[in-house]
């Protein structure tokens, strides 16, 4: 399967998520290549979803997600792409979403065709009418992609983090 989601308590973001913002939005500068690039193979994206202390629990749901928001450098229709939507429940407590999205033959087609370039990933929770009580404290993106050949650097320390004391 080439996406996957899950929810655990937590209000902290790991530290590897390379773009990391406060709020529900990172603005993004890619290289115009950036899809070309055969090494990205997808995106793994984090969330943390607070409910504030006035929320009352009304037993509805909300939807979250997460899209990626590309530009075009020709004349396309819109390449956004939803990379996951789920239902969520009310909770008490700070929970952090994690997931991940593997870009598909599909995708590339689709953004290589239009020279589509990331400008942003941006997480929703909707209704937004309904939501005033809840939203995303901060959110972080990590690239996936294959390793460079011609890179001495090894795999296994891509998500390492060296925290200095």
């Amino acid at each position: 399967m080439g996406k996957g989601h899950i929810v655990l308590p937590g209000n902290e973001i790991p530290k590897w998520f390379e773009f990391q913002s406060v709020g529900s939005f990172i603005t993004l500068e890619m290289p115009p290549d950036f899809f070309n690039n055969s090494r990205v193979q997808g995106i793994a994206f984090s969330a943390i979803l607070a409910f504030s202390d006035r929320h009352v629990d009304c037993g509805r749901w909300f939807s979250f997600s997460c899209e990626l928001k590309v530009k075009t450098t020709k004349d396309c229709d819109p390449h956004d792409t939803r990379l996951f939507q789920r239902r969520v429940n009310y909770v008490e407590s700070d929970h952090l979403h994690f997931g991940y999205y593997l870009f598909c033959e599909e995708d590339f087609n689709g953004f290589w065709k239009c020279n589509c370039i990331l400008e942003a990933v941006h997480f929703n929770v909707f209704p937004p009418l309904e939501c005033q009580c809840c939203g995303v404290k901060k959110c972080a993106i990590h690239l996936l992609h294959t390793p460079d050949p011609t890179s001495m650097e090894d795999p296994s320390t891509c998500f390492n983090y060296n925290e200095e004391d």
